[in-house]
């Protein structure tokens, strides 16, 4: 994301690649409670961390959010591209998600 300021693409490729941290992030955190191997959909694996106290329900709606970002992202339809803004934005997002999903701030 550093060298985005000169090749704007790099900004949006670096913001996919967070959504699939986050998506790492609860894959780790599955297997670390001991989700059943049912929950394997990245939509399954939020339900289940939802059902079992991981994930708030007020944070269930960015979740699923962040797995639609990762879903466009992963599947395009079209180019897209993002700006400074946007990318450290997905940045912010991200770290929180996280951060609270393992007992951040």
């Amino acid at each position: 994301m550093v060298y985005g300021f000169l090749f704007y693409p790099l900004y949006t490729l670096a913001a996919e690649q967070l959504l699939r941290v986050a998506e790492a992030a609860v894959s780790h955190k599955c297997g670390h409670m001991g989700a059943p191997k049912r929950a394997k959909t990245l939509a399954d694996r939020i339900k289940w961390l939802n059902e079992n106290g991981a994930i708030s329900d007020d944070q269930l709606l960015r979740w699923h959010t962040t797995r639609e970002d990762r879903n466009f992202a992963s599947h395009p339809e079209r180019q897209s591209i993002m700006t400074p803004g946007n990318a450290i934005g997905y940045v912010e997002r991200t770290a929180e998600l996280i951060n609270t999903l393992f007992g951040g701030a």
